[in-house]
């Protein structure tokens, strides 16, 4: 047989079958397309309950509370959250904010007093302080 009608007959089979693949395709894509349209003109969903993330007021001074085991003391003492331990922990949380401040306020003037200290060509910041022993 000539090879040159093997090929012609190859192609064609080749040809046929491509089309046949192309034009399912084709008919796949008409009906994804029809099955969109059904799901878009449907109703909307309801939008989801809202969810409560809101932290009570106190939750730190409770979980001090309960971390420290005063509401199960051994030794049956009766220490009430609102009454003896809330307000102490809130003092004592006002009066680390308020050390925390003057801390900062400690080392910005740390740092400036820092600056102000003489230096010798070294760079050694210890070379400005003579003590008896090297007198």
């Amino acid at each position: 047989m000539d090879p040159s009608v093997l090929i012609g007959a190859a192609a064609a089979t080749i040809g046929i079958a491509g089309s046949a693949i192309f034009m399912g395709r084709e008919n796949n894509d008409n009906n994804n397309a029809d099955a969109s349209t059904e799901t878009t003109t449907s109703a909307p969903e309801p939008e989801p309950e809202p969810i409560d993330v809101s932290i009570p007021y106190d939750a730190a001074a409770r979980l001090a509370y309960e971390s420290m085991g005063i509401a199960r003391n051994a030794d049956n003492v009766d220490v009430d959250f609102e009454t003896d331990f809330r307000p102490i922990y809130e003092q004592k949380c006002i009066y680390e904010v308020i050390l925390k401040k003057y801390q900062s306020k400690l080392a910005t003037i740390d740092d400036q007093l820092d600056a102000m200290m003489p230096t010798n060509d070294d760079g050694d910041d210890d070379a400005a302080v003579t003590t008896t022993e090297e007198a």
